[in-house]
């Protein structure tokens, strides 16, 4: 119980959280706008660039998906 009390006034807590809504709304943009804002303030090492970029591009190809799969069932 501490610890999670202890993780959510974080960084790293509001930085995933954040990233969490982004991700569930398809927003590339307030993705990329909170991994800017908090890696101004944490170091994000190279893995977890690595990974954000791997989620980054996911949400991007969904959106293309989802894009084209409204434009097919329009047509």
């Amino acid at each position: 119980y501490f610890e999670i009390i202890f993780l959510q006034d974080s960084h790293e807590y509001k930085m995933v959280k954040t990233l969490i809504g982004h991700i569930e709304e398809y927003d590339v943009d307030g993705f990329t706008k909170t991994i800017e804002h908090y890696g101004s303030i944490i170091r994000l090492d190279q893995w977890l660039t690595t990974i954000l970029l791997r989620i980054q591009n996911n949400i991007t190809q969904s959106i293309i998906q989802i894009n084209y799969l409204s434009s097919t069932i329009i047509d």
